[in-house]
Protein backbone atom coordinates (compact mmCIF):
# COMPACT_ATOMS: atom_id res chain seq x y z
CA UNK A 1 0.00 0.00 0.00
CA UNK A 2 1.03 3.61 -0.41
CA UNK A 3 2.00 5.73 2.57
CA UNK A 4 -1.05 7.00 4.45
CA UNK A 5 -1.92 9.62 7.04
CA UNK A 6 -4.13 8.50 9.93
CA UNK A 7 -5.80 11.09 12.12
CA UNK A 8 -7.41 10.01 15.39
CA UNK A 9 -9.89 12.53 16.77
CA UNK A 10 -11.57 12.83 20.13
CA UNK A 11 -11.50 14.55 23.49
CA UNK A 12 -8.61 12.43 24.76
CA UNK A 13 -5.96 10.12 23.33
CA UNK A 14 -7.44 6.82 24.50
CA UNK A 15 -10.88 7.67 23.20
CA UNK A 16 -9.48 8.87 19.90
CA UNK A 17 -7.45 5.70 19.35
CA UNK A 18 -10.52 3.59 20.11
CA UNK A 19 -12.24 5.07 17.04
CA UNK A 20 -11.51 4.27 13.40
CA UNK A 21 -8.85 6.50 11.89
CA UNK A 22 -9.95 9.57 9.94
CA UNK A 23 -13.47 9.46 11.37
CA UNK A 24 -15.35 11.37 14.02
CA UNK A 25 -15.11 14.89 15.33
CA UNK A 26 -13.04 16.73 17.88
CA UNK A 27 -9.42 17.74 17.94
CA UNK A 28 -6.75 15.49 16.47
CA UNK A 29 -5.13 13.66 19.40
CA UNK A 30 -2.83 11.39 17.39
CA UNK A 31 -1.47 11.53 13.85
CA UNK A 32 0.28 8.52 12.34
CA UNK A 33 2.06 8.28 9.00
CA UNK A 34 2.44 4.64 7.99
CA UNK A 35 4.25 3.02 5.07
CA UNK A 36 2.33 -0.29 5.18
CA UNK A 37 0.04 -2.37 7.38
CA UNK A 38 2.88 -3.59 9.60
CA UNK A 39 4.19 -0.07 10.09
CA UNK A 40 0.68 1.09 10.90
CA UNK A 41 0.18 -1.54 13.63
CA UNK A 42 3.58 -0.78 15.16
CA UNK A 43 2.93 2.94 15.28
CA UNK A 44 -0.59 2.60 16.69
CA UNK A 45 0.94 0.57 19.53
CA UNK A 46 3.54 3.29 20.13
CA UNK A 47 0.79 5.91 20.24
CA UNK A 48 -1.18 3.84 22.77
CA UNK A 49 1.94 3.83 24.96
CA UNK A 50 2.21 7.61 24.57
CA UNK A 51 5.44 7.42 22.61
CA UNK A 52 5.93 10.00 19.88
CA UNK A 53 8.24 9.24 16.97
CA UNK A 54 9.55 11.76 14.47
CA UNK A 55 9.26 9.16 11.72
CA UNK A 56 5.51 9.02 12.01
CA UNK A 57 3.84 9.16 15.44
CA UNK A 58 2.68 12.59 16.57
CA UNK A 59 0.78 13.25 19.81
CA UNK A 60 -1.22 16.36 20.61
CA UNK A 61 0.32 18.50 23.32
CA UNK A 62 -0.53 21.71 25.12
CA UNK A 63 1.09 23.97 22.54
CA UNK A 64 0.17 27.46 21.43
CA UNK A 65 -1.06 26.97 17.89
CA UNK A 66 -1.22 30.65 17.08
CA UNK A 67 -1.36 31.62 13.42
CA UNK A 68 -0.03 29.62 10.51
CA UNK A 69 2.63 31.22 8.30
CA UNK A 70 3.66 29.93 4.88
CA UNK A 71 7.32 30.60 4.00
CA UNK A 72 8.47 30.20 0.39
CA UNK A 73 12.15 29.35 -0.24
CA UNK A 74 14.30 31.23 -2.72
CA UNK A 75 17.13 30.52 -5.11
CA UNK A 76 19.49 27.85 -3.86
CA UNK A 77 16.71 25.51 -2.74
CA UNK A 78 16.06 24.23 -6.27
CA UNK A 79 17.42 20.82 -7.23
CA UNK A 80 17.17 18.47 -10.19
CA UNK A 81 14.22 16.11 -9.73
CA UNK A 82 12.64 18.12 -6.91
CA UNK A 83 9.13 16.99 -5.88
CA UNK A 84 9.01 14.39 -8.68
CA UNK A 85 7.27 11.73 -6.56
CA UNK A 86 4.82 14.33 -5.23
CA UNK A 87 3.79 15.31 -8.76
CA UNK A 88 3.48 11.60 -9.65
CA UNK A 89 1.28 10.87 -6.62
CA UNK A 90 -1.00 13.88 -7.02
CA UNK A 91 -2.18 14.18 -10.63
CA UNK A 92 -4.24 17.24 -9.69
CA UNK A 93 -0.96 19.16 -9.65
CA UNK A 94 -0.51 18.56 -13.39
CA UNK A 95 -1.83 22.04 -14.30
CA UNK A 96 1.04 23.62 -12.36
CA UNK A 97 3.54 21.58 -14.35
CA UNK A 98 1.71 22.50 -17.54
CA UNK A 99 1.95 26.16 -16.56
CA UNK A 100 5.71 25.70 -16.39
CA UNK A 101 6.11 23.39 -19.39
CA UNK A 102 9.06 25.43 -20.69
CA UNK A 103 11.12 24.57 -17.62
CA UNK A 104 10.15 20.93 -17.06
CA UNK A 105 13.16 19.57 -18.94
CA UNK A 106 15.49 21.46 -16.57
CA UNK A 107 13.75 20.13 -13.45
CA UNK A 108 13.26 16.59 -14.75
CA UNK A 109 15.97 15.90 -17.34
CA UNK A 110 16.64 12.42 -18.67
CA UNK A 111 18.80 10.22 -16.43
CA UNK A 112 22.40 11.39 -16.49
CA UNK A 113 24.80 8.89 -18.07
CA UNK A 114 27.92 10.27 -16.39
CA UNK A 115 28.98 12.47 -13.45
CA UNK A 116 29.83 15.20 -15.96
CA UNK A 117 26.32 15.12 -17.40
CA UNK A 118 24.85 15.22 -13.90
CA UNK A 119 26.96 18.29 -13.09
CA UNK A 120 25.80 19.93 -16.32
CA UNK A 121 22.16 19.32 -15.39
CA UNK A 122 22.69 20.90 -11.97
CA UNK A 123 24.44 23.88 -13.55
CA UNK A 124 21.59 24.39 -16.02
CA UNK A 125 19.08 24.56 -13.16
CA UNK A 126 21.32 27.03 -11.32
CA UNK A 127 20.98 29.62 -14.09
CA UNK A 128 18.99 32.43 -12.47
CA UNK A 129 16.61 32.65 -15.45
CA UNK A 130 15.77 28.97 -14.98
CA UNK A 131 16.11 28.57 -11.21
CA UNK A 132 13.50 31.19 -10.38
CA UNK A 133 10.62 29.90 -12.54
CA UNK A 134 11.54 26.33 -11.58
CA UNK A 135 11.20 27.29 -7.91
CA UNK A 136 7.95 29.04 -8.76
CA UNK A 137 6.58 25.73 -10.07
CA UNK A 138 7.68 23.78 -6.99
CA UNK A 139 6.59 26.39 -4.44
CA UNK A 140 3.20 26.97 -6.05
CA UNK A 141 2.54 23.23 -6.36
CA UNK A 142 3.33 22.68 -2.67
CA UNK A 143 1.02 25.53 -1.67
CA UNK A 144 -1.79 24.01 -3.72
CA UNK A 145 -1.18 20.59 -2.18
CA UNK A 146 -1.39 22.00 1.33
CA UNK A 147 -4.59 23.84 0.42
CA UNK A 148 -5.99 20.64 -1.08
CA UNK A 149 -5.59 19.09 2.40
CA UNK A 150 -7.27 22.05 4.07
CA UNK A 151 -4.10 23.77 5.32
CA UNK A 152 -4.48 27.50 4.77
CA UNK A 153 -2.09 30.27 5.82
CA UNK A 154 -2.94 33.24 7.99
CA UNK A 155 0.09 35.10 6.60
CA UNK A 156 2.80 34.51 4.00
CA UNK A 157 6.39 35.50 3.29
CA UNK A 158 9.25 34.41 1.07
CA UNK A 159 13.03 34.45 1.17
CA UNK A 160 14.45 36.54 -1.68
CA UNK A 161 12.84 35.16 -4.88
CA UNK A 162 10.27 33.33 -2.73
CA UNK A 163 8.60 36.67 -1.99
CA UNK A 164 7.24 36.64 -5.54
CA UNK A 165 5.47 33.34 -4.88
CA UNK A 166 4.17 34.62 -1.53
CA UNK A 167 2.53 37.54 -3.30
CA UNK A 168 1.02 35.17 -5.87
CA UNK A 169 -0.42 32.81 -3.24
CA UNK A 170 -1.84 35.84 -1.42
CA UNK A 171 -3.67 36.83 -4.60
CA UNK A 172 -1.63 39.93 -5.42
CA UNK A 173 -0.10 38.42 -8.60
CA UNK A 174 -1.97 36.20 -11.09
CA UNK A 175 -0.79 32.60 -11.28
CA UNK A 176 -0.77 32.83 -15.06
CA UNK A 177 1.94 35.49 -14.98
CA UNK A 178 4.03 34.15 -12.07
CA UNK A 179 6.47 31.98 -14.01
CA UNK A 180 7.03 34.41 -16.86
CA UNK A 181 7.59 37.16 -14.34
CA UNK A 182 9.98 34.89 -12.46
CA UNK A 183 12.04 34.37 -15.60
CA UNK A 184 12.07 38.11 -16.28
CA UNK A 185 13.26 38.81 -12.75
CA UNK A 186 16.19 36.45 -13.22
CA UNK A 187 16.93 37.87 -16.65
CA UNK A 188 16.93 41.48 -15.41
CA UNK A 189 19.36 40.58 -12.62
CA UNK A 190 21.79 39.02 -15.08
CA UNK A 191 21.38 41.87 -17.58
CA UNK A 192 22.29 44.37 -14.88
CA UNK A 193 25.80 42.91 -14.67
CA UNK A 194 26.16 41.39 -18.15
CA UNK A 195 28.56 44.05 -19.42
CA UNK A 196 30.18 44.84 -16.11
CA UNK A 197 33.90 44.26 -15.69
CA UNK A 198 33.00 42.63 -12.36
CA UNK A 199 29.52 41.19 -11.74
CA UNK A 200 30.42 40.70 -8.08
CA UNK A 201 30.03 37.74 -5.77
CA UNK A 202 28.71 36.67 -2.33
CA UNK A 203 29.94 34.89 0.79
CA UNK A 204 28.29 33.23 3.79
CA UNK A 205 29.39 34.48 7.21
CA UNK A 206 28.88 32.74 10.57
CA UNK A 207 28.44 35.93 12.59
CA UNK A 208 25.79 38.42 13.61
CA UNK A 209 25.27 41.46 11.36
CA UNK A 210 26.96 43.88 13.78
CA UNK A 211 30.15 41.80 13.96
CA UNK A 212 30.12 41.31 10.21
CA UNK A 213 29.63 45.03 9.60
CA UNK A 214 32.70 45.82 11.73
CA UNK A 215 34.83 43.65 9.45
CA UNK A 216 33.43 45.34 6.34
CA UNK A 217 34.63 48.80 7.36
CA UNK A 218 36.47 50.48 4.49
CA UNK A 219 35.47 47.89 1.87
CA UNK A 220 33.58 49.88 -0.75
CA UNK A 221 30.42 48.29 -2.10
CA UNK A 222 30.28 45.28 0.22
CA UNK A 223 26.95 44.98 2.00
CA UNK A 224 25.18 42.52 4.23
CA UNK A 225 22.77 41.13 1.64
CA UNK A 226 21.01 38.53 3.81
CA UNK A 227 20.37 38.57 7.55
CA UNK A 228 19.31 34.94 7.71
CA UNK A 229 19.75 33.99 11.37
CA UNK A 230 21.28 35.53 14.49
CA UNK A 231 24.69 34.10 13.58
CA UNK A 232 24.34 33.74 9.81
CA UNK A 233 24.74 36.55 7.32
CA UNK A 234 25.54 36.73 3.62
CA UNK A 235 27.66 39.53 2.20
CA UNK A 236 27.54 40.75 -1.39
CA UNK A 237 29.56 43.15 -3.51
CA UNK A 238 32.61 43.53 -5.78
CA UNK A 239 34.57 40.29 -6.07
CA UNK A 240 37.92 41.50 -4.77
CA UNK A 241 36.32 43.38 -1.86
CA UNK A 242 34.25 40.33 -0.86
CA UNK A 243 37.38 38.17 -1.01
CA UNK A 244 39.17 40.66 1.25
CA UNK A 245 36.22 40.62 3.64
CA UNK A 246 36.39 36.81 3.80
CA UNK A 247 40.11 37.00 4.57
CA UNK A 248 39.50 39.53 7.36
CA UNK A 249 36.73 37.44 8.88
CA UNK A 250 38.78 34.24 8.78
CA UNK A 251 41.70 36.06 10.40
CA UNK A 252 39.32 37.19 13.15
CA UNK A 253 38.29 33.58 13.77
CA UNK A 254 34.92 33.90 12.06
CA UNK A 255 33.85 31.20 9.58
CA UNK A 256 33.39 32.65 6.10
CA UNK A 257 32.99 30.95 2.75
CA UNK A 258 32.49 32.13 -0.81
CA UNK A 259 29.18 31.21 -2.47
CA UNK A 260 29.20 30.30 -6.19
CA UNK A 261 26.75 32.82 -7.69
CA UNK A 262 26.31 34.56 -11.02
CA UNK A 263 26.51 38.04 -9.52
CA UNK A 264 26.21 40.08 -6.33
CA UNK A 265 22.51 39.68 -5.53
CA UNK A 266 20.83 42.23 -3.26
CA UNK A 267 23.60 44.80 -3.69
CA UNK A 268 24.18 48.03 -5.61
CA UNK A 269 25.72 46.02 -8.46
CA UNK A 270 22.25 44.80 -9.48
CA UNK A 271 20.53 48.13 -8.90
CA UNK A 272 19.84 48.61 -12.62
CA UNK A 273 17.67 45.49 -12.50
CA UNK A 274 15.23 47.28 -10.20
CA UNK A 275 14.21 49.86 -12.81
CA UNK A 276 14.02 47.25 -15.56
CA UNK A 277 11.88 44.92 -13.44
CA UNK A 278 9.67 47.86 -12.47
CA UNK A 279 8.89 48.31 -16.16
CA UNK A 280 8.01 44.62 -16.43
CA UNK A 281 5.72 44.87 -13.43
CA UNK A 282 3.92 47.86 -14.92
CA UNK A 283 2.43 45.51 -17.51
CA UNK A 284 1.21 42.97 -14.91
CA UNK A 285 -2.17 43.03 -13.18
CA UNK A 286 -1.52 43.52 -9.48
CA UNK A 287 -4.22 43.33 -6.80
CA UNK A 288 -4.40 44.00 -3.09
CA UNK A 289 -3.34 40.79 -1.32
CA UNK A 290 -6.06 38.77 0.37
CA UNK A 291 -3.59 37.76 3.11
CA UNK A 292 -0.92 39.63 5.06
CA UNK A 293 2.35 39.46 3.09
CA UNK A 294 5.59 40.31 4.88
CA UNK A 295 8.43 42.06 3.08
CA UNK A 296 12.12 41.09 3.09
CA UNK A 297 12.95 44.74 2.50
CA UNK A 298 11.11 46.30 5.45
CA UNK A 299 10.36 43.23 7.61
CA UNK A 300 6.83 44.65 7.79
CA UNK A 301 3.61 44.14 5.88
CA UNK A 302 3.49 44.79 2.16
CA UNK A 303 1.44 47.79 1.09
CA UNK A 304 -1.97 47.01 -0.35
CA UNK A 305 -2.12 49.56 -3.20
CA UNK A 306 -1.05 47.97 -6.54
CA UNK A 307 1.51 50.60 -7.55
CA UNK A 308 3.06 50.50 -4.09
CA UNK A 309 3.29 46.70 -4.34
CA UNK A 310 5.04 47.02 -7.70
CA UNK A 311 7.52 49.52 -6.29
CA UNK A 312 8.30 47.37 -3.24
CA UNK A 313 8.76 44.26 -5.36
CA UNK A 314 11.06 46.03 -7.82
CA UNK A 315 13.30 47.58 -5.17
CA UNK A 316 13.52 44.22 -3.41
CA UNK A 317 16.11 43.06 -5.99
CA UNK A 318 18.72 45.55 -4.79
CA UNK A 319 17.86 45.65 -1.08
CA UNK A 320 19.04 43.33 1.73
CA UNK A 321 16.93 40.37 2.80
CA UNK A 322 16.02 41.03 6.44
CA UNK A 323 14.80 37.54 7.19
CA UNK A 324 15.54 37.62 10.93
CA UNK A 325 13.51 40.79 11.47
CA UNK A 326 10.78 39.46 9.19
CA UNK A 327 10.35 36.25 11.20
CA UNK A 328 10.37 38.29 14.41
CA UNK A 329 7.63 40.53 13.02
CA UNK A 330 5.51 37.55 12.04
CA UNK A 331 6.02 36.02 15.48
CA UNK A 332 5.01 39.29 17.14
CA UNK A 333 1.85 39.24 15.02
CA UNK A 334 0.90 35.80 16.27
CA UNK A 335 2.61 33.27 13.99
CA UNK A 336 3.55 30.12 15.91
CA UNK A 337 3.43 27.51 13.13
CA UNK A 338 5.82 28.18 10.25
CA UNK A 339 5.52 25.93 7.19
CA UNK A 340 8.24 25.85 4.54
CA UNK A 341 6.29 25.59 1.29
CA UNK A 342 8.61 24.30 -1.41
CA UNK A 343 11.68 22.13 -1.85
CA UNK A 344 14.12 21.56 0.97
CA UNK A 345 14.28 22.65 4.59
CA UNK A 346 16.59 25.68 4.59
CA UNK A 347 14.01 28.11 5.97
CA UNK A 348 12.83 25.61 8.58
CA UNK A 349 16.32 25.58 10.03
CA UNK A 350 16.65 29.36 9.92
CA UNK A 351 13.33 29.90 11.73
CA UNK A 352 14.50 27.56 14.47
CA UNK A 353 17.71 29.56 14.87
CA UNK A 354 15.83 32.87 14.92
CA UNK A 355 13.20 31.86 17.48
CA UNK A 356 15.28 29.48 19.57
CA UNK A 357 13.37 28.02 22.51
CA UNK A 358 10.37 30.30 22.16
CA UNK A 359 7.13 28.36 21.57
CA UNK A 360 6.80 27.61 17.86
CA UNK A 361 6.98 24.88 15.25
CA UNK A 362 8.92 25.07 11.99
CA UNK A 363 7.80 22.36 9.58
CA UNK A 364 9.31 21.35 6.24
CA UNK A 365 7.15 19.71 3.59
CA UNK A 366 10.11 18.27 1.69
CA UNK A 367 13.51 16.80 2.49
CA UNK A 368 16.11 16.13 -0.21
CA UNK A 369 16.83 12.46 -0.93
CA UNK A 370 13.82 11.24 1.04
CA UNK A 371 10.42 9.88 -0.02
CA UNK A 372 8.57 13.06 -0.99
CA UNK A 373 5.04 11.81 -0.35
CA UNK A 374 5.95 10.32 3.03
CA UNK A 375 7.72 13.54 4.04
CA UNK A 376 4.72 15.62 3.00
CA UNK A 377 2.39 13.41 5.07
CA UNK A 378 4.74 13.82 8.05
CA UNK A 379 4.27 17.58 7.71
CA UNK A 380 0.49 17.18 7.66
CA UNK A 381 0.64 14.99 10.77
CA UNK A 382 2.67 17.58 12.67
CA UNK A 383 0.24 20.30 11.64
CA UNK A 384 -2.81 18.26 12.62
CA UNK A 385 -1.71 17.63 16.22
CA UNK A 386 -1.00 21.37 16.60
CA UNK A 387 -4.66 22.07 15.88
CA UNK A 388 -4.18 23.27 12.31
CA UNK A 389 -7.16 22.09 10.22
CA UNK A 390 -6.09 19.14 8.06
CA UNK A 391 -8.32 17.04 5.83
CA UNK A 392 -7.33 13.61 4.55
Amino acid sequence: MAAELLLFRGDDRAGALARPANEGDGPVQVAIVARDDGDRAKKVALAQEGKAQASGVFLAADAERGKTAFLFPGQGSQRVGMLRDVFDAYPELAPVLALGARWQAFIYPSAASSPEEEDAQKAALTDTRVAQPALGIANLAMAKLLQRHGVLPDMVAGHSYGELVALCVAGALPEATLLGLSELRGQRILEATAHAFDPGTMAAIAADPATTAEQLAGLDGVVIANENAPLQSVISGPTRAVQEAVERLLAAGIAAQAIPVACAFHSALVQDACAAFARDLAAVDVSSPALPVYSNTTAALYPTEPDAIRARLAEHIGKPVRFVAEVEAMYADGARTFVEVGPGRVLTGLVGRVLGKRPHAAIACDRPNEDGVFTFLLALGQLAVRGVPVSV
